[in-house]
C-alpha cells in the first residue's frame, strides 16, 4: 500500500481534452470512425459521458451511414 499511494492519479481533465482534440481532428479530415473511436475512449474521462455519447450518436447517423438513394423521383 505504501508503494501505491505514491503514484500520482491520472489527469483525467488532460486526457479527455487530448482525446477530444484527436477526436476532432480526425473529424476534420473524413475520418469518422476514427473520430468515434477517440469520442468513445475519452468517454470514461469525462465528467459528462452522456454528452459525449449524443455526440457518437450524432457523428455516426450523420457520416457512415449511406445515403439511399432516390429512385423514380424527379425534382
Amino acid at each position: 500500500d505504501e508503494v501505491e499511494s505514491g503514484k500520482e492519479e491520472p489527469n483525467k481533465d488532460a486526457r479527455n481534452k487530448i482525446l477530444g482534440q484527436l477526436a476532432e481532428s480526425h473529424l476534420k479530415s473524413g475520418q469518422y470512425l476514427e473520430a468515434i473511436k477517440y469520442f468513445q475512449e475519452a468517454k470514461q474521462y469525462s465528467p459528462s459521458p452522456e454528452g459525449l455519447e449524443e455526440r457518437i450518436q450524432d457523428i455516426w447517423l450523420k457520416f457512415t451511414l449511406p445515403v439511399w438513394p432516390t429512385f423514380g423521383q424527379s425534382g
